[in-house]
């Protein structure tokens, strides 16, 4: 076969190689990536809401600012009082406008969301900034009949509480929700478990949901390392991973101690690099990994050479760079020499090393 026939055959096959690694990367990036999910949930009315209400040529029925109060009730312009705590945009319109029926003939309703309250969440457990958070809620998604919180997924909000911990348990993540019902006048509590492994392996967008205000997140921690190191990788990458972690780096570099790894990069080289790089003494090809668990627990060592290899750290490990085989002999040599120097006047004298230490009762193998 001709040389550049080939040379296009091997061309064509490692053109195929890197497209299908490409394909293979771009794959497994989005699995975790989240996306809106397919159905949204209709914003519900509470305290310090504010609410406008327009009937067609009926301006004594119109009202430009209506606040919700604290028990949960609003007054409307020459219809009276309504609980709206708990309901909809939709169901208070049909509420006026069964009221207005007994006054008007076919009254025609505009009901709108002016400005909502803050939506405040509770989120505990293992996050960074566990406790209460407030988003600004953006009213161009406002409608006439309904309001869709629009982003504010359980994703989002864990990432504005800084990202889960290492050791978060992301299987069981707890939602707990509390409502008015209007049909019996009562708050009724529920609560969700979501598993966002579900999300991050599979797309699974289901659990991902939309947060309503006053909901608690709950967070719980694992009791061991129980995350290999392609999860522990996934979750890095995900938008609630923790954003960075601590390992320790210990011996011949510039400046051991303890440090903080971005989690866009949690490699072992860029732990050397937080601690200013090797000492001049420093091995720099069996750097030592030793990895604990959560609970502070050995696990393994793992032997490095940085140049020829990269490793994924994790939480608490420490790096240890031993002083290399060559620095040790030279500095055993120039002790040595220390050592020496005081006895340099008997060897002028033709004593012996054995006179010297008392060593006259020692046998001298290498005449044998």
């Amino acid at each position: 076969m001709p040389a550049s026939v080939v040379r296009g055959i091997a061309a064509v096959w490692v053109a195929a190689v890197i497209l299908f690694g490409q394909v293979f990367h771009w794959t497994h990036a989005a699995a975790w990536e989240p996306q809106p999910p397919a159905q949204t949930e209709s914003y519900r009315l509470g305290p310090a809401d504010t609410l406008k209400v327009q009937v067609l040529d009926e301006p004594e029925f119109s009202d430009e600012r209506i606040l919700v109060r604290p028990d949960g009730m609003a007054s409307f312009a020459g219809i009276g009082e309504l609980q709206v705590a708990g309901q909809t945009l939709d169901e208070i319109k049909e509420a006026l406008i069964a009221r207005l029926q007994r006054l008007l003939v076919s009254p025609k309703v505009t009901l709108t969301l002016v400005s909502g309250r803050p939506l405040t969440l509770h989120i505990h457990g293992a996050v960074k900034q566990p406790g209460l958070l407030q988003f600004p809620i953006s009213h161009e998604a406002a409608k006439q009949t309904s309001w869709s919180l629009g982003n504010l997924h359980l994703s989002q909000a864990l990432a504005e509480a800084g990202g889960v911990l290492p050791n978060a348990d992301i299987s069981a993540i707890r939602i707990t929700r509390t409502a008015f019902n209007p049909e019996n006048h009562a708050t009724e509590t529920t609560s969700i478990v979501i598993d966002f492994w579900q999300l991050l392996k599979e797309g699974n967008h289901t659990q991902d949901p939309l947060l309503q205000p006053d909901d608690v997140v709950y967070v719980p921690e694992s009791k061991a390392m129980a995350l290999g190191d392609e999860e522990f990788e996934l979750l890095l990458r995900s938008p609630i991973g923790p954003k960075e972690f601590p390992v320790r780096v210990l011996g011949e570099v510039q400046t051991p101690g303890l440090y903080y790894l971005d989690a866009r990069s949690p490699f072992l080289n860029s732990a050397l690099s937080k601690a200013g790089g090797f000492a001049t003494r420093a091995n720099k090809k069996a750097v030592a990994v030793r990895r604990f668990s959560d609970d502070r627990q050995f696990l393994s060592t793992l032997f490095i050479d940085p140049k020829k290899g990269e490793i994924y750290l994790r939480p608490n490990d420490v790096i240890f760079v031993a002083e290399s085989r060559t620095q040790q002999s030279r500095l055993w040599f120039r002790h040595l020499a220390d050592f020496w120097s005081p006895f340099q006047s008997f060897a002028i004298t033709g004593a012996s090393t054995a006179q010297i230490f008392g060593l006259g009762g020692w046998t001298r193998f290498s005449d044998k």
